[in-house]
């Protein structure tokens, strides 16, 4: 991955959801790099008090982005409600649903990258 590749984007989500992100990253050498991970205090979705969650940021090649990236964040909606991705321009929130698409969740993060274009 050349750096002029490289998008950089933070997940924040369950811990249980960053560590497997986490641990796919780590497979994935080639096509993203881990900055940091850590554990969060935020806002639960419900908006009644504070939740833990974790986050992950990364360095990722736009194709990584909307293929293989995609794919997890669409099976790990279907265990948590809700993702954040963010990029320094632009964040976008994944919420589960019961006929949430895989497409879905590629065209949202394919939104990501028209900034970079």
């Amino acid at each position: 991955m050349s750096s002029s590749d490289e998008i950089q984007i933070k997940v924040v989500a369950s811990r249980e959801v960053i560590g497997e992100l986490e641990e796919e990253a780590r497979r994935h050498p080639e096509d993203v790099k881990i900055v940091s991970t850590k554990a969060e205090n935020a806002q639960t979705f419900q908006g009644i008090g504070l939740t833990e969650v974790a986050s992950i940021m990364t360095l990722v090649s736009g194709a990584y982005l909307v293929t293989d990236l995609a794919v997890q964040l669409y099976k790990a909606l279907r265990r948590s409600n809700r993702i954040t991705v963010q990029t320094p321009t632009r964040s976008i929130v994944l919420t589960s649903r019961e006929n949430l698409t895989e497409e879905e969740v590629k065209k949202a993060l394919t939104s990501i990258l028209e900034i970079y274009k």
